[in-house]
Formats: C-alpha cells, sequence, structure tokens
C-alpha cells in the first residue's frame, strides 16, 4: 500500500506536465452534448446592478432546501450539481447542516454521491476538488480517500484544474498525498 500511495503522490506532484493536458478535454455525457440550457431549473437568485453590469448573488440555502425536498421524485443533472457544490464555507456549513441525524442525512449522502458520480464534468470536478478547502473532522477522512480515488481516475483534468483550485485545497490535497506515504 505504502508504493501505491507514492506512486499516487509522484504523481500528483509531479505528473502534470504540458503535453498531456495541452490536448485533453473532459467528455460530456451524451445528454449533455448541443443539449439546450436547462433554464427552468428553479434556482433563487438575486440580480444586482453594478457599474452597470449584471451580477446575480446565488441564494444557496434556498437553492440547498428547495434541492433537499425533490431529489427523490426529480433526479439532480450535471448543471444542478454543479450549481449545490459550495463555494465558501459559508454555503458548506449549509450543505453539512443537511448530514445530520435531525436532517436524516439522505439528501447529503445523495449529493455527495453526485459529486463523485458528475466528476467528469469539469465544474463539478472542479468544485468537489476546492471541498478540500472546507473538509474538517470525521468527514475528512473518507472526502480524502474519494477525492484520490476521483483524482486517479480523471488525473489529466486533475492537472488542467489544479492551477485554478483555492491555494488551500491545492496545500490540504498536496498535504494528504504526502501523508499517506508514510
Amino acid at each position: 500500500m505504502k508504493i501505491v500511495d507514492s506512486l499516487l503522490a509522484i504523481s500528483l506532484l509531479i505528473g502534470c506536465n504540458e503535453s498531456n493536458i495541452d490536448n485533453y478535454q473532459i467528455p460530456l455525457p451524451a445528454d449533455r452534448i448541443n443539449a439546450e440550457p436547462n433554464l427552468s431549473r428553479n434556482i433563487d437568485t438575486i440580480p444586482l446592478i453594478i457599474e452597470e453590469k449584471q451580477i446575480v448573488v446565488r441564494n444557496y440555502a434556498e437553492l440547498i432546501k428547495n434541492a433537499e425536498k425533490r431529489y427523490k421524485s426529480l433526479p439532480l443533472d450535471t448543471g444542478s450539481v454543479a450549481d449545490l457544490l459550495p463555494l465558501n464555507e459559508d454555503e458548506y456549513i449549509l450543505l453539512y447542516e443537511t448530514s445530520t441525524i435531525e436532517a436524516g442525512a439522505g439528501f447529503f449522502d445523495h449529493l455527495y454521491n453526485c459529486f463523485q458520480s458528475f466528476s467528469s464534468n469539469e465544474s463539478v470536478f472542479k468544485g468537489f476538488l476546492n471541498l478540500a478547502e472546507f473538509e474538517d473532522g470525521e468527514f475528512a477522512e473518507s472526502y480524502f480517500e474519494d477525492i484520490y480515488s476521483i483524482i486517479l481516475k480523471y488525473e489529466v483534468a486533475y492537472c488542467k484544474l489544479r492551477n485554478s483550485l483555492s491555494n488551500e485545497a491545492k496545500r490540504r490535497i498536496g498535504d494528504v498525498a504526502v501523508t499517506s506515504e508514510d
């Protein structure tokens, strides 16, 4: 196992080179190719006008609440899964609150599985990688195990996305790779 962990760490640290990145494209699921954008999704947003540019501020609490209400009856598509990835610590806390016994944890588990399943999509993969910044406690161990298997599966995509990740996510993913060598 130590050899596999060492190879993983070496691959992550030096395996990202330009020759395997330049010609790589993340494959889209067949149902997303030439598909019209799904404008009917119930996404609660608040538009703001700043210097004649429209900026959309999302209401993450409403996104989570609406998705949680309907997740058993309506399957989530790639766009919905990408929208449900938290972008900051406050959003992560709202997501993590769905994992409590009081909340029923089913939605959190379902959504986490969707994050993994839709990782072939670049925006979902990047968001799932950036979760490394927020993961802590009991959930962090399984998250880092899962993220490494996904990184190995989509290694070229990881190399392409690595520089666009938050500094903290890059550091924590790297720290776990080095720690797993021991």
